[in-house]
């Protein structure tokens, strides 16, 4: 029975008679908002405003009206029901493909079964015996035993005993089949070749096929191959207990006087080693010695002609405590001030007369400005206590280090 038979929708007018339809079927009546269930004999309402009664329990196992999953019609061609690893439902139509399986995935599907999604187990049952076929039994972690074919198969220690060998070579290996060594040449040089025809020959450096198996690497217990290079002409072999091509670094070296290798100006080198001078330099030479003319250093002084000094700014787009950094900033810029300032003793340590520039603007609305104790203005001009709304305000201060204090010099806005 489709859905459609069971659950129908139309005015009171169209409504067919009860005794006509099967018991459970479902009928909204569109034009009172209601929603009725016929029993065979007669409509019983359910529910109104379109919200059915509370009956599911008629329908299920054992109720009034239980409906029976193979009374339903087939279902659709796709997954809204199906199985996941969150909830119970259908499981997914099969592929038509005997070799798959439905595995336990989040969202369950046929696939193959591989050995890696297997779990086996030390029971025995299912062994293989001499009269069937079966799985190998566990192995005995000793590869010295082999699996034997015995009536119950196990793994046991292939006896010499247990082989039948002459001097006939038919069944030596050769490059067509596998098959029994060659007897021995009774010399310790030569080793079993891998010829048409194997023989015992002694093994040339030419013969060796190299890999990228570490395993007979040279160690610091044992000669060995070379570990293969890193393609970096910047690395070198080290001398490690497991020997790796590494960075060469200056802790690396052990220096000595010798001047061999030491920097010219035909080539690159080593530093000359220092003359216990502080007055010298390296000149291009390649010599310590006194530079010539007057340089700026930590303390001397100099003057500049036709010299720009750059100012160092220091920004921020808001904030209710700007604060400057006088060991860092020369202009302390707010873009965009979104709320009320107090602005903030600088940070570091200024020095008598360091001049220090305040650059304020709002960002559209006039923001109240405060300061810091440290701040101080005089008589002739007063600290502005708010900004003009989306106008720049410069305040130019300099630092007065007899009363720890940054005095006010000008104050210029409406830019």
């Amino acid at each position: 029975m489709k859905l459609e038979e069971v659950h129908l929708r139309g005015t009171r007018s169209a409504q067919p008679a009860a005794t006509t339809l099967p018991a459970g079927v479902l009928y909204y009546v569109t034009d009172e908002n209601a929603l009725e269930e016929g029993n065979g004999t007669t409509w019983q309402t359910m529910g109104s405003s379109g919200v059915p009664t509370s009956h599911h329990t008629s329908h299920e196992s054992g109720g009034s009206d239980a409906i029976k999953l193979d009374d339903l019609a087939a279902p659709d061609d796709n997954t809204d029901l199906n199985v996941t690893s969150t909830a119970h439902g259908l499981a997914p139509k099969a592929p038509a493909d005997a070799t798959k399986f439905l595995n336990g995935a989040a969202t369950p599907a046929f696939a193959l079964v591989k050995d890696s999604d297997l779990s086996t187990s030390d029971i025995t049952t299912n062994n293989v015996t001499s009269t069937k076929h079966g799985f190998t039994p566990k192995s005995s972690a000793d590869a010295t035993v082999f699996l034997n074919g015995a009536a119950t198969p196990a793994f046991a220690a292939v006896k010499d005993s247990d082989l039948a060998l002459t001097d006939i070579t038919t069944n030596n290996a050769t490059s067509t089949k596998h098959g029994f060594a060659p007897k021995s040449g009774a010399d310790a040089t030569q080793f079993l070749n891998g010829a048409a025809t194997p023989a015992f020959a002694a093994v040339k450096d030419s013969d060796l096929a190299l890999t990228d198996i570490t395993t007979n690497n040279v160690t610091s217990t044992k000669h060995g191959f070379t570990p293969k290079s890193a393609a970096d002409a910047t690395v070198f072999l080290n001398g490690a207990a497991t020997p790796a091509f590494a960075a060469v670094k200056d802790s690396d070296l052990s220096t000595s006087d010798v001047t061999t290798n030491n920097a010219t100006t035909s080539k690159h080198g080593f530093l000359k080693k220092l003359d216990n001078d502080a007055t010298h330099f390296i000149d291009g030479t390649g010599a310590w010695a006194a530079p010539v003319g007057t340089g700026v250093t930590a303390s001397n002084t100099v003057t500049f002609t036709n010299k720009r000094v750059t100012a160092r700014v220091g920004t921020t787009a808001s904030s209710s405590t700007p604060t400057p950094d006088a060991d860092a900033n020369d202009e302390y810029t707010v873009t965009a001030l979104a709320a009320a300032a107090t602005w903030g003793a600088p940070s570091g340590t200024p020095t008598e007369g360091q001049r220090l520039l305040l650059r304020t603007k709002d960002n559209g609305t006039a923001r109240a400005l405060a300061y810091n104790a440290i701040y101080r203005a005089s008589s002739d001009l007063a600290l502005a206590t708010t900004t003009v709304i989306s106008k720049t305000l410069y305040q130019l201060f300099v630092y007065n280090a007899t009363d720890s204090k940054w005095d006010l010099l000008a104050q210029l806005g409406n830019f």
